[in-house]
């Protein structure tokens, strides 16, 4: 039984709490900008400045992970998103955070996305044992999911009576207990030295990495998926930041909360 590893339910616990967090963050972030601008192109932007520096990272960033302690990059990485979270509050102590902070915030996260979630997958390896890869793999989905559903709906509650400074405090929080687990969390199995030919050939890693990609057909047909299905989720919202279905507004924080995990 997965959950009998104490290891592992801390991580979990940190997972699903982060996640959480996260979520509600990512929908709020949305809403301040569209609150602040009224225009769906400046909230394109938005999601370009997390999305760009992640995609640009990835790559490396796995390649990368393969040569460092997970624990320890993962632990760096909520650190930093505690900062980011803690300079909003900052900044916006007298308001919502001006435009400019947030494009900050959102590409310092997709920065430490790029190589949070490849070290992550390679710390939930040094948790378990190989016959119990599949169950530790559907409990943290499980985690995963339920945080999207949970997350933009709570959000969108908070959002929609404009306590903006509550969900950014929560996620601050969130990245707290996130760190504290994982110093909790001890490997049950030791990480093997990587061979001379991995750490010399990063480039080459990377060039295999596409390769896998683009010969791998679900891999590609799914992200071309989620691509499509987000950017139609924001072609919805006109600029006054509501979302218009069967020709009627409805206010972007309530409708986009209730939408938004559907497209996960």
């Amino acid at each position: 039984m997965i959950f009998k590893n104490k290891n592992f339910v801390t991580f979990w616990m940190g997972s699903f709490v982060s996640g959480l967090g996260d979520a509600m963050f990512l929908l709020a972030l949305s809403w301040m900008v569209i609150r602040a601008t009224g225009s769906a192109a400046t909230l394109g932007l938005l999601m370009a400045a997390m999305s760009v520096p992640q995609i640009l990272l990835s790559l490396m960033g796995g390649v990368l992970i393969d040569r460092l302690d997970p624990k320890r990059f993962m632990t760096v990485s909520d650190a930093v998103r505690l900062a980011a979270m803690l300079f909003l509050v900052a900044v916006s102590f007298h308001g919502m955070p001006p435009l400019w902070s947030l494009f900050v915030v959102a590409v310092i996260f997709g920065m430490m996305d790029a190589g949070f979630w490849p070290a992550a997958a390679k710390f939930e390896q040094d948790l378990v044992a190989p016959d119990q890869y599949v169950q530790s793999n559907g409990s943290l989905m499980v985690a995963s999911q339920t945080t999207q559903i949970v997350g933009p709906a709570l959000a969108g509650v908070l959002a929609a009576t404009g306590h903006f400074d509550v969900i950014i405090a929560l996620n601050a929080a969130t990245y707290g207990v996130s760190m504290a687990c994982l110093t909790w969390v001890t490997t049950a199995h030791t990480m093997d030295a990587p061979s001379p030919a991995h750490t010399v050939s990063v480039l080459g890693d990377m060039t295999e990495g596409i390769r896998y990609v683009l010969r791998t057909p679900l891999l590609v047909v799914t992200s071309l998926a989620a691509f499509v299905v987000n950017a139609c989720l924001a072609a919805v919202m006109d600029r006054n930041g509501s979302v218009t279905v069967h020709g009627r507004s409805t206010p972007v924080a309530r409708a986009y909360g209730a939408l938004a995990p559907v497209t996960r």
